[in-house]
């Protein structure tokens, strides 16, 4: 008689999503479309959303912006009536890269935040962790450093608790960007060293792309000082770089108590 149709609408989704994380993005919406069609068949509303928005993330892989925007808006409309609340943070994530891609940061910072509030209510440390990177990025391309770096520190100490090596070299190569902004080039060239190396040794699959893209726009102003840096970086520990910045930050909130502490020094206080 054959396989159950739920099984069978899950095998198709399970083995897309491997296809999916693999790099085969044709044989992923192949395997989804099916799945599809049974939970569809099935009148399983969880199912289609959710194979709703894989197809929405084949989409993202293609740069299809138009795709992603359709099926993001329909898979939020739609976990919204079911309660859905992870396909929700999964929706508005699309739909902040959407908007990120249109050139509206502020609108996609918004979307983000939202998506960061639903993983952090539901208690999905990876989601609140890549919304974290993302707004992040945002933040620093806005031109809110500070922001940025707050953020991007956040998800490192999620990245470093899940044990999750993607989730932690984004988030130094972040950092990195942030400290070539406040003009500390010997610090950011340390850790794109210690990202350098821990990538070099890490397999990220399809997340290997993001990260060099990132790298890449820290790469732009390469100069000696930056490379002699990095050198030094490729001698660290993936622990030591995160020490690094957590150092940076320290230096950060040191810097703005300063002026005040000696003001109350001069005052008697």
């Amino acid at each position: 008689g054959g396989a159950p149709p739920e099984l069978l609408a899950r095998g198709f989704r399970v083995f897309g999503g491997a296809c999916d994380i693999s790099g085969d993005v044709d044989r992923a919406e192949q395997q989804y479309e099916r799945s599809l069609t049974l939970y569809e068949r099935l009148g399983d509303e969880w199912g289609q959303v959710h194979l709703l928005h894989r197809l929405g993330v084949v989409a993202v892989l293609r740069d299809d912006v138009e795709g992603v925007r359709w099926r993001a808006e329909e898979c939020l409309a739609r976990a919204r009536a079911g309660g859905f609340r992870l396909l929700q943070a999964e929706a508005l994530g699309n739909l902040a890269w959407v908007e990120e891609r249109d050139g509206n940061l502020e609108a996609a910072s918004e979307l983000t935040l939202q998506d960061l509030a639903i993983s952090r209510e539901i208690g999905f440390t990876w989601f609140e962790a890549n919304a974290l990177d993302a707004l992040a990025d945002l933040s620093l391309r806005l031109g809110r450093t500070d922001d940025a770096d707050v953020h991007a520190l956040e998800a490192l100490e999620l990245g470093q608790r899940m044990d999750d090596r993607l989730v932690v070299l984004m988030s130094l190569a972040l950092l990195a960007l942030v400290s070539q902004v406040r003009g500390e080039t010997e610090r950011a060239g340390r850790l794109l060293g210690a990202v350098e190396v821990e990538a070099a040794d890490t397999p990220l699959g399809r997340g290997q792309q993001d990260l060099d893209e990132r790298v890449a726009r820290a790469l732009v102003h390469r100069n000696a000082e930056l490379e002699h840096a990095m050198e030094a970086g490729r001698r660290l520990s993936i622990g030591q770089a995160v020490e690094e910045a957590r150092a940076a930050r320290r230096d950060v909130e040191t810097a703005a108590v300063e002026p005040t502490d000696r003001g109350a020094e001069r005052a008697g206080i």
